[in-house]
């Protein structure tokens, strides 16, 4: 992996309910937009998940301020909804990688 990136991806970060009752919609409590690397993630990476119980379908880097800022559960990405299943060290200390998992709701 390179050591630096370039955070061309639009990617909006999401704090996600889950819906409960009459609500079929998850409530969205906070949202931010940022930029990230969007990667798709090693065979062994997947592959270790995977034992561990964790689908993953994508992996994204992200400014590690930005993410921290908030309890983000969610990542939507060019109008997908995406799990946040972990998150992980990245190429330095300035960036985190998400590991997501798609199509999920709440």
């Amino acid at each position: 992996m390179r050591s630096t990136m370039t955070l061309q991806n639009k990617i909006i970060l999401q704090c996600r309910e889950e819906a409960y009752g009459h609500r079929t919609e998850p409530n969205i409590t906070a949202e931010k937009e940022v930029y990230g690397c969007i990667q798709m993630p090693s065979l062994s990476f997947q592959a270790a998940n995977e034992t561990a119980g964790r689908k993953i379908d994508l992996s994204v880097h992200v400014w590690r301020s930005e993410f921290e800022s908030g309890h983000f559960t969610h990542a939507v990405i060019s109008g997908t909804a995406y799990r946040i299943n972990g998150t992980g060290a990245s190429v330095n200390d300035l960036y985190v990688r998400l590991s997501l998992e798609r199509g999920v709701a709440g």
